[in-house]
């Protein structure tokens, strides 16, 4: 039921503020301002918008404590949760594939997870990072192993691009 309220604002939103015009197609999506703070509107797909609209002031917090850049955790939380729809992060609440001795963690809360998540990101080999160079993050995901796909930076900014989390 909550789920179908939240989707029902987020459409009657969407027809107060609509994000494209009949000329102009590639005009990023806006944001929206609430009681609890800015979110990101995906109308065409209200589950990925609820998707990111939940992990945004934790993207936030891992931005302002550990410099890393809104637009890979949101990112790298959609692609490896399957925007939030993988086992592992419904019953594990991991949503960024982390693992420890070979097995995946499991997290009692979310804040356990983005903690661990920053983590991961204090290792030596993401030193001297630029941290407000996406660019540079996806390089350095890939040079120190965080995936095993070699095409993992370019399922990231593809996820970045189509979604317009580079206006973050």
């Amino acid at each position: 039921m909550k789920s179908l309220l939240i989707v029902i604002l987020l459409l009657i939103t969407a027809q107060a503020h609509p994000t494209t015009s009949p000329t102009d197609h590639d005009t990023p999506e806006p944001k929206a301002e609430t009681k609890r703070g800015k979110f990101l509107l995906s109308i065409k797909r209200p589950k990925v918008s609820i998707f990111f609209n939940s992990h945004y002031s934790g993207a936030e917090m891992l931005k302002a404590e550990f410099g890393i850049p809104m637009q890979i955790s949101l990112a790298q939380f959609a692609l490896e949760s399957g925007f939030g729809k993988s086992d592992l992060c419904l019953n594990n609440l991991n949503f960024g594939g982390i693992k420890h001795k070979g097995a995946y963690v499991c997290y009692e809360s979310k804040k356990a997870f983005y903690l661990a998540y920053a983590a991961v990101f204090s290792q030596c080999c993401y030193e001297g990072i630029d941290r407000n160079n996406v660019d540079a993050w996806l390089v350095a995901l890939e040079r120190c192993g965080y995936a095993e796909s070699k095409a993992y930076a370019k399922k990231l900014k593809r996820i970045i691009e189509n979604y317009h989390l580079n206006t973050l």
